[in-house]
Parts: C-alpha cells; sequence; structure tokens
C-alpha cells in the first residue's frame, strides 16, 4: 500500500440470529429482503469491526458498507466463509449461504482506500474463534465500557528516558519472580527472557470497567503467592487485584474498596503491606493505611476484617496512617494448609503474633511502636526497623534494639543461604552487616553504581540512594536486590568492609513525571521531567547516558521550555527547585546548557513557572507561586520584571498560583519576532485583569487584546500556544479538570492575535496540544490533540487545520496515566511524542 492508503479490516460472523448494535464514523449498512445487518461502533484506523446478518437457509444476504471521505480501491476476502459464499461487488460482498446452513459462519474482509491522505495503516487481520470475530469495542469515553478491550492505536512506542523515579517496594520469590511497586504509575515483573521489566498495569491487563484517564497512579503494594508464582495480588486505587498469569491479566477480588491509599504518599517506602501465606496461596493478608487490617482464605473472594491488631495511625505530622506490616514465619509449622505463625505490625501499637495461622493475635513484648520494614527469616527470627531508622529483632514474642546496627535503617535483608549474613541497609544506601547474626556489626559501609542498561542512572548525582527496599533474591548465590529513589539495583553484598558495588536492573521501567516534549523544528526532541530535569533525545530506541542541564544537583525540576522563534536551536529552560536554580539556554538544540547569568528577583524563591523565546536573546519568564512575569533582551544577563496595568503585582497575580500545576499561559508568536502573549485568570481580588495580554516590543509594554476568560476553569492546567508559521494564530486550553469527565471547558483558538476566539470543533476538556510537520499539499501544521472528541478520549490529528479530526491513539502503550504535554515532528510527517504524568515518555510515527 501507498503512504496515502487506509486499509480496513472487518470480520463477518453469520448466525440465525442477529446482533443488533449501532453504527458510528458515518458507516453505513444495507440489507436486502429480511436479512438483518448491524455493524459494531469502530475506530477507522485501529480496531476491527465485528458484523452480524440474520439469515435463513439458502438465504442472500448483501452487505454494503459506505464510508464518509474513503474512496474504495479494493475488495478483498482474506479468509473465505465454509458454510456460503461471498461476491465481491465494488464496495458491497453478498454473501449467500449453503442451502442447509444452519448455526455460524465467519470470514474476514479487507477493504483497500484512500483517505484524505492519510498515511494509516489498521492492524493485520486475526482469524475469528469459534465463528466468533475478534473485535475490539468502540472508545465511547471515559470510563470505557466493562465488555471492552483496549488498545494502542497508531504503533506507539516507549520514549526510551528509562526509570527515574522511586521504586516504593520489591518483591522476589523462590524461583527468582520479582515485581516491584512504583509511586507514580503501576508496577512491574521481571520478564526474564526479555531480561526487561513489563507493566502490569495497562488497559489490556486491568478490567475495562476499572479504566480510567488519569485514575491510574501507583501501586499500594502487589505480593507474589509464594507457592504458586504465577499468582499476584496487587492492592491498587483501593481495590484488591488477583492476576494468574504473573500480571498479564487482573481480575478484582471480592474485597470491599477503601479510601486513603496513597501510593505516592509518606509511608510509600514502607512495607510490606501484604503477604500470601507461604504455604497456601489462598490466605493472602492486607494492610491499609488507617482502615483497618484484611484476610482472606479462598483468594479474594471473600475478606474479612481482623478486629484483634487494631487500627493504624499516622506517623507525627503526616495524614496518611502508618499501615500494617504482615511477615509469615517460614519456619513455623503449617496445620490445615496454614502458616502458623505470623507477625504484623500496626503503627502506633506495636507489633502482634499469631501462634494459630491467624485465629488469635497478642501484642509481643518490647515491641517498637512504629515501623519501616518487617521480616521474618528462615530461622523464625524477626527484622525490623522502626521510624527513626533503629534496627530491632525479635524472637518468641519478644524484641530487642539492635546495638551497633545504627539509627538510619530502611530496612533488613538475610541471605537465604546463611541466616547469619544480615545486612542493614540504611536510608542513602550503604550496608551495615553482620556475619553472626547480629552480635557484631561493619559499617556503613560506601557504595558505587553501574549501569550498562540505562547508562544516564550511573551518571546522575544519585549519592544519596534513597532506599525504599532491600531483599535477597533466594534464586542466586549472594545476591541482594535495591528497589530506590531511580531504579532498581543488584549487588553481591560483602562480608568486609569493602565497597558495595551496585548494578541497574532497571531496564523498562519508565517512571519519570514528564511536564514537557519539545520538538524544535531542524532538532531532536527535548523532555523535561520531575527530579532529572531535562534529555536530549538523540535516538529514541536507546537509553540517554546522561541529562541536562549538568549533574550537579540530585533534584532539580524542569518545569517549561521554549524553542527560539527566529532561532530553534536556541532553547531556553526553568529548571529549579526550592533553593536551587539551575535554569538556562541551550544553543544546540539541548544538547549542552549554560545557567542564565542572573534570574529574575523572585528566583529561587518562586520556584516553577512558564517560559517563552522570541529570538536567541529576548524571553519572558512568568514566575509561579503568585509571582509576576519577567523579561529579558540579553539572554538572561539582565530581567525586568513586566507591570501591566490593572494587574495586581503582589498578593494574588492571577499568572499562576501553584507551581506544581502544568501551567503553560505564555507564547512567542512564531512569524512575529517582537510578539509575545500571556494569559491571566483573574485573580479575586481584580476579576478584570482577565484575559489575553499582547505585546509587540519584545514584552516591554502589553495590551488587554481580550477582556475576559478564554475559556472557564482556566486558572489552573491552562496551556497557550502559537502556531507555527502563521502570525498571530494562537491555540488555548484549560487543561485536565477534576469531576466528571469530559469537563465542560472548550478548546480555543484565535487567528487574529488574540483580539477573538472561537471554540475548535466539539472537543472538551484538552490535556494537551502540539503541532507537527505539514502533510501533503496542506499549508498548516498537523495539530495534535489529546482530549475529548464529541466525548470520545483519545489523541487526536487534524492535517487540513482543524476541520476533519482523526483518532491516533487512545491510551498509547496501554497507559492510563494522564497525558501532561504533546508535540509534533516539525520535519517528519506523522512522529508525535507525548510526556506521561507518571511513566515517562511515548512516540509514534507514520
Amino acid at each position: 500500500m501507498g503512504r496515502d492508503e487506509i486499509e480496513i479490516i472487518w470480520f463477518g460472523r453469520l448466525a440465525c440470529i442477529a446482533l443488533v448494535i449501532s453504527m458510528s464514523l458515518g458507516l453505513g449498512a444495507a440489507h436486502a429482503g429480511p436479512c438483518i445487518v448491524s455493524v459494531r461502533p469502530y475506530r477507522l484506523m485501529a480496531d476491527t469491526v465485528g458484523w452480524s446478518m440474520g439469515v435463513a437457509s439458502g438465504q442472500n444476504c448483501i452487505g454494503d458498507f459506505r464510508f464518509n471521505k474513503v474512496a474504495v480501491k479494493n475488495v478483498m476476502v482474506t479468509s473465505p466463509p465454509e458454510s456460503g459464499q461471498v461476491t465481491l461487488q465494488g464496495s458491497g460482498f453478498p454473501y449467500t449461504s449453503k442451502s442447509d446452513f444452519q448455526g455460524e459462519d465467519s470470514f474476514a474482509v479487507v477493504v483497500s482506500g484512500v483517505f484524505n491522505g492519510i498515511p494509516v495503516r489498521s492492524p493485520e487481520p486475526k482469524a475469528p474463534t469459534n465463528g466468533v470475530a475478534d473485535n475490539t469495542s468502540p472508545r465511547t469515553g471515559v470510563p470505557l465500557s466493562s465488555t471492552g478491550t483496549h488498545s494502542a492505536v497508531g504503533g506507539w512506542k516507549t520514549l526510551k528516558i528509562g526509570a527515574g523515579g522511586l521504586i516504593t517496594g520489591i518483591n522476589i520469590a523462590s524461583d527468582g519472580t520479582k515485581v516491584v511497586r512504583t509511586d507514580t504509575y503501576g508496577a512491574y515483573v521481571w520478564d526474564v527472557g526479555a531480561s526487561t521489566w513489563k507493566q502490569v498495569l495497562t488497559t489490556h491487563s486491568m478490567p475495562a470497567s476499572d479504566v480510567n484517564l488519569g485514575s491510574a497512579n501507583g501501586i499500594y503494594e502487589i505480593a507474589i503467592a509464594p507457592s504458586l508464582t504465577s499468582r499476584l495480588y496487587m492492592l491498587f486505587n483501593g481495590y484488591v487485584y488477583r492476576s494468574e498469569n504473573r500480571g498479564s491479566n487482573w481480575s478484582r477480588t471480592g474485597f470491599a474498596r477503601v479510601t486513603g491509599i496513597n501510593p505516592n504518599g509518606p509511608t510509600r517506602a514502607f512495607g510490606h503491606y501484604m503477604a500470601v501465606d507461604p504455604a497456601n496461596p489462598d490466605v493472602v493478608y492486607v494492610g491499609t493505611p488507617s482502615n483497618g487490617f484484611w484476610t482472606t482464605s479462598n483468594g479474594g473472594t471473600s475478606w474479612s476484617r481482623v478486629m484483634s491488631v487494631g487500627t493504624a495511625t499516622a506517623p507525627s505530622e503526616q495524614r496518611d496512617g502508618g499501615g500494617h506490616l504482615i511477615a509469615f514465619d517460614p519456619a513455623s509449622s503449617v496445620s490445615g494448609g496454614v502458616t502458623q505463625a505470623i507477625y504484623v505490625s500496626t503503627y502506633g501499637t506495636g507489633v502482634y503474633r499469631s501462634t494459630n495461622g491467624g485465629g488469635s493475635w497478642t501484642l509481643t513484648i518490647g515491641t517498637p511502636t512504629t515501623h519501616r520494614h518487617l521480616i521474618v527469616d528462615q530461622n523464625g527470627v524477626g527484622w525490623m526497623t522502626d521510624n527513626s531508622g533503629n534496627v530491632y529483632k525479635g524472637s518468641n514474642g519478644s524484641w530487642s534494639i539492635v546495638a551497633g546496627a545504627g539509627n538510619s535503617g530502611q530496612t533488613v535483608a538475610v541471605d537465604p543461604a546463611n541466616a547469619n549474613h544480615v545486612f542493614v541497609v540504611n536510608g542513602d544506601g550503604t550496608v551495615i552487616f553482620s556475619t553472626n547474626g547480629g552480635s557484631k556489626w561493619v559499617g556503613p559501609i560506601s557504595t558505587n553504581r553501574t549501569a550498562s542498561d540505562v547508562p544516564w542512572l550511573a551518571w546522575t548525582n544519585e549519592s544519596f540512594m534513597t532506599t525504599a527496599d532491600a531483599v535477597f533474591d533466594p534464586s542466586g548465590s549472594n545476591l541482594l536486590y535495591l528497589a530506590e529513589g531511580i531504579g532498581v539495583w543488584w549487588t553481591r553484598p560483602p562480608t568486609s568492609n569493602t565497597t558495595v558495588k551496585y548494578t541497574s536492573q532497571s531496564a523498562g521501567i519508565e517512571q519519570l513525571v514528564g511536564n514537557v516534549v519539545l520538538a524544535p523544528p531542524g532538532g531532536k526532541p527535548v523532555v523535561l521531567a520531575w527530579d532529572r530535569p531535562v534529555f536530549y533525545v538523540s535516538d529514541p530506541t536507546v537509553y540517554p547516558s546522561t541529562h541536562g542541564p549538568n549533574n550537579a544537583k540530585a533534584i532539580i525540576m524542569g518545569w517549561s521550555a521554549d524553542w527560539a522563534s527566529t532561532s530553534p536551536a536556541t532553547i531556553v529552560a526553568i529548571m529549579n527547585w526550592f533553593g536551587a536554580d539551575m535554569s538556562g539556554i541551550s544553543t544546540d538544540g539541548g544538547q549542552t546548557w549554560k545557567r542564565f547569568a542572573a534570574l529574575p528577583g523572585e528566583v529561587p524563591g518562586k520556584i516553577g513557572g512558564c517560559i517563552a523565546a522570541a529570538s536567541s536573546t529576548n524571553f519572558v519568564w512568568v514566575t509561579s507561586n503568585h509571582g509576576n512575569p519577567w523579561r529579558t533582551i540579553d539572554g538572561g544577563s539582565n530581567w525586568t520584571q513586566i507591570s501591566i496595568s490593572g494587574v495586581p503585582s503582589t498578593g494574588e497575580t492571577g499568572w499562576g498560583f501553584a507551581h506544581y500545576l502544568d501551567r503553560q499561559i505564555v507564547a512567542a508568536d512564531r512569524v512575529d519576532a517582537d510578539t509575545f502573549y500571556m494569559y491571566n485568570y483573574g485573580p479575586a481580588g481584580s476579576p478584570s485583569a482577565a484575559g489575553l495580554y499582547r505585546s509587540t516590543d519584545k514584552g516591554a509594554t502589553w495590551t488587554h487584546v481580550f477582556s475576559r476568560s478564554i475559556a472557564s476553569s482556566a486558572g489552573y492546567n491552562a496551556k497557550l500556544q502559537s502556531v507555527p508559521g502563521h502570525a498571530g494564530h494562537l491555540f488555548f486550553t484549560s487543561g485536565p479538570q477534576s469531576g466528571v469527565h469530559p469537563a465542560n471547558t472548550q478548546f480555543m483558538r484565535s487567528i487574529d492575535g488574540g483580539k477573538t476566539w472561537a471554540a475548535v470543533g466539539n472537543f472538551k476538556e484538552v490535556h494537551a496540544f502540539g503541532f507537527g510537520a505539514a502533510y501533503n499539499d496542506q499549508n498548516y501544521p498537523a495539530i495534535i490533540v489529546a482530549g475529548y472528541n464529541n466525548g470520545v478520549w483519545g489523541i487526536w490529528l487534524s492535517i487540513d487545520n482543524a476541520v476533519t479530526w482523526t483518532m491516533i491513539g487512545d491510551f498509547p502503550l496501554g497507559s492510563f496515566d494522564s497525558i501532561k504535554s504533546i508535540d509534533g515532528d516539525k520535519a517528519s510527517v506523522g512522529t508525535v511524542y507525548i510526556a506521561f504524568g507518571g511513566s515517562g515518555f511515548a512516540y509514534r510515527t507514520n
């Protein structure tokens, strides 16, 4: 097929009872005589379409499919029916059943044609199973139908940056099965064959009724059934799920949803909050932050609350409860298929012990009342760390603090081959160890890192390895795994006072919180994120070796960036965190960076905000946290505060009230080099300040060209952008909203420099938008939008200046993470980049 052809695939299903299902996207169906033809709603570019006919023996039916804006070139039967005959007639295909036909029949049809010149291709056909077409469901909005399945549309791929966020817990079974959980999006299982981590929270793996855009975040806990390692349990979004195939598919258990489950809260690195009986995969215990301790004995069909261990309280000055930690004693007896000795730590009260399989519980002697981690080794000895970093050792229902183990312990790991080898991993990744079961201790000993899989993980500033958990792999020899602030590592811990050498095993994990993806004309994409501020993407299939601007600081956020309208190789970026600012300029498309010689007077006191660049020396920076706009005309050597009549400069200024919002409300015109635009939401004390302001003199003076809100609810995550190659053309969205989706916020555009605005089609609640290379015979850039079009969530593409729209994705990579930013390559037609809110970045090409 040529570059401007579209391939559309159907599977036919014929039966004596007709399916009556609505039709969509301008698709029509005709029938002769008493035949009833009905077609499932579908997306032109990805979903297969199931259709049914009610036929009697020997009956003749014709299905004639008509397409809006499709010029059909060819119709081909790729899999003929077994109980009838199909004859092709133009865009129709009459089917005649055999005279004695009863039951079901099936066939596959491929139709090729031209669709607005858009280079797209649908999936290869799959044979129907048992006469039933393998259909995907329509995308009817969010949440999706519980009967549907989900697929990443349009060939989306991971844009490889690699890991980058806190791995909050790790669990390893005796056969080497490994799972890790994260605080921002999902959990991963180690794929031995592919030598990579595999995301288990996807639109493919989860029940469709539980796939809700933006509802996905980190996993509170995930556990392996030790005696049946294909079975996993997961506490996500207040529910407990179960998988029988290592996370490929999940089903909701009978656990009634609880609230207050925050996988990104201050207690996220405690553990383990869930444990499965090593003798029985159906016996599970789950601890919630402040809604009790629960158990099931039938694999999750029913649950009961264990009242005798109390309710957890919250750590001092924290909102989230400290929860309950669980550990089975592997040395105890098994009776009735249940391990008899179990330990539970209730935050605020202490450690309880059961010696009769959970039938009764007793508060242990000398118990710590707070916790971070709790384990029981192969000899039945308990080890735990409290929330002050002290290490405790327990046996036979009594605990004592361990002298010599320090007071910085995050977790304890015991060598499964030798219980005398005990390792305390401190909060910074350093290790204190004992070779005699805790009588004497050595350390803390220093660490170093190597990362051949994701090279930048070794290069970045991570001298303080923020430890979450450490466990031994029982299938290896002296093999200790560490889950920490930027990835997963393993080491063969020494038993002498030498360096602990950590090696990265993080490939496949993508956990950066994306803020911006930027594709400048003539350059490579540049992405910005929380924690590690900016990456230059020379090849999206290769993990980077470094990040920008340098590795001088461990934690710096990349908030905003822009390429200069008159010099696209010049990129400016806001990169700061409390007390530290690395904001600066790149003159080589983002490969290297130089700090601004000076900063606006409010920075770094007011972090975050947004920035726009008209030229290689003229920028406007709008600070957040009730800050003000500032301008420079000398490349950042000097900054001048911008004052606008009627707009307050103290108190609530209306430019932005919180640095953590995804607010990008200043833009440089892409044609008129001296022109900038800024949006003010109109603070409570000065509502008349609301609207769009324009400067035509490099930001020196400003005119209030539009004197009201451009769209509703625009005080939070609003985004303003100008259109490459078109003076005065602007687009605006209020961004993602809370509550019912889609929110009633329109996607707006102006073609007269912001003086007037009009809604773009039927879009509501657009999360992000960007511009890409113009398609064939078009003089307007491609427009890419992540939002709701006619109530349907998706990533939408227009190649004809917003006249028509085509979905090019719904949940790229199968992720229902939020989409923070989107942009198109300015040279390569159809190449699109997106930034996720907690799982890195993705891209697609034609």
